[in-house]
């Protein structure tokens, strides 16, 4: 009986104790990697969700601040890289860059995090938020404005040389017509007085002649 039981636990599929699966037991990872290209998939990073009027500015970006949320805002997650970002894309494409600019979204918004480590490691440039209504994007090109500052003083200067006689043109013409004004009108006012005064004397000649 002891020989049959050994033969028994030994060969497989008996009623015996089974051989220990590898693949359940030990590590899992005879096939870590099955697709090569998922460490490189953006698995999200934390952000934040705003009802209301999200403000954000490039000193919030340069400071690593958060945008300014008026109305309630709510902890995410996980946020997809590709919700946000997709103004910067376009504007990359239009060739303007986002060095100096100023957003504003009255709706729902989505952005990321800064304040978050992991997504802070990764990348460093702040995107724009993700907006679900009305967005405002205002970008101020530094470049052509310190540019145009050269020329504008030269301008400037020119301008004052130049309209100098022109504005003393007008202020002649028009003391010249209030002089003329003011004449006639002492011209006008001598007149009706020395009217009022013959019509005075006239009266009260007459009063005197009535009542003598």
């Amino acid at each position: 009986m002891m020989e049959v039981t050994k033969d028994e636990a030994a060969t497989p599929g008996s009623g015996g104790a089974q051989p220990p699966n590898p693949i359940s037991n030990g590590n899992p990872n005879p096939n870590p990697n099955p697709n090569p290209n998922m460490p490189h998939t953006p698995r999200g990073s934390k952000g934040k969700s705003c009802k209301g009027c999200t403000y954000y500015t490039s000193l919030h970006k340069a400071k690593s601040k958060n945008p300014t949320c008026v109305g309630f805002s709510r902890a995410l997650q996980q946020v997809p890289p590709f919700v946000v970002g997709e103004t910067e894309l376009e504007a990359s494409k239009e060739g303007r860059s986002l060095a100096n600019f100023k957003y504003a979204c009255i709706g729902y918004s989505v952005y990321l995090d800064n304040k978050d480590s992991s997504a802070g490691s990764q990348d460093k440039t702040a995107k724009l938020p993700f907006c679900v209504g009305l967005e405002v994007v205002l970008v101020e090109k530094a470049s052509n404005s310190d540019a145009g500052h050269v020329p504008a003083t030269h301008k400037t200067d020119d301008e004052h040389a130049a309209p100098q006689p022109r504005r003393y043109i007008p202020p002649n013409h028009a003391t010249e017509f209030l002089n003329r004004f003011q004449r006639n009108a002492g011209l006008v006012a001598s007149g009706v007085a020395k009217n009022l005064n013959k019509v005075g004397n006239y009266v009260k000649d007459l009063l005197n002649d009535i009542l003598n």
